[in-house]
């Protein structure tokens, strides 16, 4: 992706990227203009703004957790960008890294309750 921005032709993507290597996580970020950095929490697009946050508030309690807490808290930050625009985050997969591969279930159905909508002005 660097060598694509450098040619002033970059691939307009941003990638996260997860791993297991040694028995120890890894998750790294890369973008379209081919800026990478590791970090124990990410998101991307308005995820960033909106899911980060939730997501370092929960790291920084209690780190590592559990895959039954990780989905939750996943569904979690989904909720709060499904909210904000419905049409876009309806639908999800998940993908599980481990040691023994990657299992990516979907598509998911996010439930949602949309009873106060009509409020909404």
């Amino acid at each position: 992706m660097y060598n694509r921005r450098s040619k002033i032709n970059p691939l307009w993507n941003t990638v996260v990227i997860g791993g297991v290597s040694g028995g120890e996580g890894f998750l790294g970020y890369v973008d379209m203009l081919g800026v990478a950095y590791e970090a124990p929490t990410l998101a991307t697009g308005f995820g960033a703004y909106l899911a980060q946050p939730l997501l370092r508030e929960v790291h920084a309690q209690k780190a590592p957790l559990a895959e039954a807490d990780a989905r939750e808290l996943l569904q979690r930050c989904l909720r709060v960008l499904y909210y904000r625009d419905a049409r876009a985050f309806n639908r999800y997969e998940l993908a599980t890294v481990t040691e023994e591969g990657v299992k990516v279930e979907g598509p998911l159905t996010l439930e949602a309750n949309w009873d106060i909508a009509h409020l909404v002005r």
